[in-house]
């Protein structure tokens, strides 16, 4: 699989960096046992507390009666590009966590085009729900809509001008 760092530089000393990831080639890694071809991002990244939650959409064309395919969350550390959850759990040893690839995003089978991911903040707990194969889905480990946010909570601020 292909992962890169892109780095621009500009006028100054400032640069630009992002990274990119192309999806139909994840499942050349060894680690990952998903085919992930025609995968693709059809809804754009939301970055919250560090961490970047896009979702992708694979086609399935089985029967053209049934235009399901498969939907991906991917949460990934927006400086390192390192899994945020453990959405496998299945690659876990006795002695604790193993982060790979597949580490990255969590697979929903038989689903629609995904939503974009939306945060909700409420009484300073953040959550990361979208919307896939007509079911509100949490972006979260295991389901669960609960994802990292500052510590502290988020306050949320009113002002008003004359």
């Amino acid at each position: 699989m292909r992962d890169g760092l892109i780095e621009i530089f500009t006028s100054g000393s400032y640069y630009f960096r992002g990274l990119y990831r192309i999806l139909d080639e994840q499942g050349n890694c060894t680690d990952d046992p998903i085919d992930h071809t025609g995968e693709q991002c059809l809804s754009q990244p939301t970055v919250y507390y560090k961490n970047v939650y896009f979702t992708t959409y694979q086609p399935t064309f089985d029967d053209p009666c049934n235009p399901a395919g498969n939907a991906f969350i991917y949460a990934l550390d927006h400086s390192f590009y390192t899994s945020v959850f453990n959405y496998d759990a299945s690659n876990d040893t006795a002695s604790g966590e193993v982060r790979n690839i597949t580490d990255t995003y969590r697979y929903v089978t038989g689903s629609s085009i995904p939503s974009g991911v939306k945060i909700i903040t409420r009484e300073g707990k953040a959550a990361g729900v979208l919307s896939a194969g007509g079911a509100v889905v949490g972006a979260g480990e295991g389901g669960s809509t609960s994802i990292p946010g500052p510590p502290g909570g988020v306050t949320p601020l009113i002002w008003w001008t004359d």
